[in-house]
């Protein structure tokens, strides 16, 4: 069984409680387990630097893929001005100021896409017809 989860956002109370939930299930269902996250780790909720703290040094329930979405292209990129309008202050607030050296390395190193199956997994933009 896979569990795909996208757009955390700085959630890290509801990313928490969704875990929660994602074990619970599992006990029902015999087999192997994983967890895909699906990119948007950061931006627009009080939690950003929680979540990444979480995902990537965290104890999570199953081994896990992290995915890049757009806000974590944002933030790595050139627009800052981009980012600050979609989430990227509170993201900022988050951490103090800046997003630590760490955390950003993390991002930098998300793969874009990953297979597991018959099964692709993106944050977006796919051609469904490709």
């Amino acid at each position: 069984m896979i569990y795909a989860v996208g757009d955390v956002h700085g959630e890290l109370a509801m990313l928490v409680e969704m875990l929660e939930l994602i074990k619970e299930d599992a006990k029902d269902r015999p087999g192997e387990h994983a967890l895909v996250f699906l990119g948007d780790y950061i931006d627009r909720g009080p939690d950003s630097k929680g979540v990444i703290s979480l995902l990537k040094d965290g104890t999570l329930p199953f081994p896990a893929v992290f995915l890049m979405g757009n806000h974590e292209n944002l933030a790595l990129g050139d627009n800052v001005d981009c980012w600050h309008g979609n989430g990227g202050l509170k993201t900022l607030k988050s951490y103090g100021g800046a997003i630590s050296d760490e955390h950003l390395e993390w991002m930098r190193s998300l793969p874009a896409s990953c297979r597991a199956g018959k099964w692709l997994f993106v944050h977006a933009g796919v051609d469904p017809t490709k």
